[in-house]
C-alpha cells in the first residue's frame, strides 16, 4: 500500500503521508474500515512510530482523516458536516466546468457517463439554484478564471475530469469556492473539496472476477491520450484503475505482463480497432478488462466481427455501468453517478455557506456486476 524510496529527497514522514493520501483517494479505505494502526504501519515500513504518527496527524489536521479514541483512524466523511443539501444564497449560480460541454446541457449521445452525473447535479440543485455550463478550453483557462471571478451572482464552480494541473491551478485562481470531480489532486493553499469513486478498488474487483473465473491470459485496455505506448499519458482515474488490475495479480502471486496493459484512446471506435489487432497478435488472450464501458462495447463488436463468441471464447468487462444495452449484457464496475453528482453540488453549497470548513474528500464505493459477457474459459 505504501512505497518508500530511500533515494527520494523528501522526508520519510512526507512519503508516508502522500502514499496514504493516494490510497485514501483511490478508495482503499471505505465505510467503517480503519487504517492500519501506527504500530503496524511502523513495523511494516521499518520506521519509528513517531514518523508514522506525524503523517497521520498532519492528514487529520488537513481534514482527510479523523482519529476516534478507542477505535482508530478513519477516512473523514463529508456526511459528518451535513446530511442534507445546503442551498446557495438566493439568486446565485453554480458553474459546471468541463471540456466536453458544447451546449447548455450535455447530450446523452455524447457521453452517458457524464449525462447521468449531471442529472444528479440538477436534482440536487432543485429550483433554488441554477447550474450553468462553462466549456473549458485549456488555452483560455486564465481568461475563464477571470470571468468567473467577475460574476457576482456565481457562488462557486464544479470542475469535472480535469487532469492537466496547470489548467487546474489557473481555474482555482478565480477565488471562487470549488469542488473537483474526478480531477487531478493539486497542492494548493485554497480549500477545495473532492468527489470521486473508488477507482483502484474497481479495477481490483474487475480483474479479480476474471482471475477467479480461471482466466490467466488477460488483456487490459486503459484509456489514455494515445494508443502509442511511447507517448500515451494516463489520467489519474485511469492510472488508479490500472493499479487495481495490477494489485489483483499481485495479491494472488501472479505475474502480469506489462505489455498486456494497453493504452487506448477512450472511444468505442479506437477500442474496436485495438481489439481487432489484439485478436490477430495475441490469440491466446481469453479475457479483456477495459477502464471504460465505451471501450468494452467497442471490443464486444470487434469480437463478434472476428468470430470470437462472447463469453464462450472471450470474456469482456467494462467500467462505469453506464446502462447501455448490449448483447450479451456487459459485465461492468457499477458507479453511483447520480449520487456522486449530487454530492458535488452538496459539498459546493456547504462550502459557500461555511467557507471555514476543512477540505473534504468524498469517495463513492463501487461494485462489480457480473453479467453474460464474462464466463470461465473453455477447456482446450
Amino acid at each position: 500500500m505504501i512505497s518508500l524510496r530511500r533515494d527520494d529527497p523528501r522526508p520519510l514522514y512526507l512519503q508516508v503521508k502522500e502514499s496514504l493520501r493516494e490510497a485514501v483517494l483511490a478508495g482503499r479505505f471505505l465505510g467503517d474500515q480503519p487504517l492500519p494502526d501506527e504500530r503496524s504501519l511502523a513495523s511494516e515500513l521499518g520506521l519509528s512510530r513517531m514518523t508514522v504518527r506525524r503523517a497521520l496527524v498532519e492528514l487529520t489536521g488537513e481534514g482527510l482523516l479523523q482519529r476516534i479514541t478507542g477505535r482508530g483512524t478513519f477516512v473523514r466523511r463529508a456526511e459528518g458536516f451535513a446530511s442534507a443539501p445546503v442551498p446557495a444564497a438566493a439568486g446565485q449560480k453554480l458553474a459546471l466546468i468541463q471540456r466536453s460541454i458544447r451546449t447548455d446541457r450535455i447530450d446523452p449521445r455524447d457521453g452517458l457517463f457524464y449525462f447521468r452525473m449531471q442529472q444528479g447535479m440538477y436534482q440536487a440543485c432543485g429550483a433554488e439554484t441554477a447550474l450553468v455550463m462553462r466549456p473549458l478550453d485549456p488555452a483560455r483557462a486564465d481568461a475563464l478564471a477571470a470571468e468567473l471571478a467577475r460574476e457576482r451572482d456565481l457562488g462557486g464552480a464544479i470542475v469535472v475530469g480535469l487532469t492537466d494541473r496547470p489548467t487546474l491551478y489557473a481555474l482555482l485562481g478565480s477565488g471562487k469556492p470549488t469542488v473537483l470531480y474526478d480531477c487531478a489532486m493539486p497542492s494548493h493553499p485554497a480549500p477545495f473539496d473532492f468527489v470521486s469513486h473508488a477507482n483502484e478498488e474497481g479495477g481490483f474487483l474487475a480483474a479479480s472476477a476474471l482471475l477467479d473465473l480461471g482466466h490467466r491470459e488477460l488483456g487490459f485496455f486503459v484509456h489514455a491520450t494515445s494508443d502509442d505506448p511511447r507517448s500515451a499519458v494516463h489520467g489519474e482515474v485511469a492510472a488508479d484503475r490500472r493499479a487495481g488490475y495490477e494489485r489483483a495479480f499481485r495479491v494472488r502471486g501472479l505475474k502480469l505482463d506489462p505489455a498486456r496493459l494497453m493504452p487506448v484512446s477512450p472511444s468505442g471506435k479506437q477500442a474496436y480497432d485495438r481489439a481487432a489487432r489484439l485478436f490477430r497478435e495475441a490469440p491466446a488472450v481469453t479475457a479483456l478488462a477495459c477502464t471504460t464501458d465505451e471501450m468494452a462495447l467497442g471490443a464486444l463488436a470487434a469480437a463478434k466481427d472476428a468470430g470470437r463468441r462472447v463469453p464462450e471464447d472471450f470474456s469482456v468487462c467494462g467500467f462505469g455501468d453506464i446502462g447501455l444495452y448490449s448483447a450479451p449484457a456487459l459485465a461492468s464496475v457499477r458507479l453511483d453517478l447520480e449520487g456522486s453528482g449530487a454530492a458535488a453540488v452538496r459539498l459546493l453549497c456547504e462550502r459557500i455557506a461555511r467557507p471555514e470548513l476543512p477540505a473534504r474528500r468524498e469517495i463513492f464505493p463501487v461494485a462489480f456486476e457480473a453479467r453474460e459477457s464474462v464466463a470461465s474459459p473453455l477447456k482446450a
